[in-house]
């Protein structure tokens, strides 16, 4: 059996979404802010979500 290698350290990688959201927050009116700053962070989760579930893909195949 082959020892497992330590996962590498993605915390630091972001979607960006808590950005976007802060920027339309700060900058748009806020009837344009919420609306698309909402989405920005269902992008966010959309895509951690993904990305977990490829990670977990690609270890079941290993």
């Amino acid at each position: 059996m082959r020892p497992r290698r330590p996962a590498k350290d993605r915390s630091t990688q972001d979607s960006g979404s808590g950005l976007v959201y802060t920027a339309l927050m700060a900058f748009a009116p806020l009837s344009m802010a919420l609306p698309l700053g909402s989405a920005a962070v269902i992008t966010g989760i959309a895509v951690t979500l993904g990305y977990g579930l490829s990670l977990r893909g690609r270890a079941r195949a290993a």
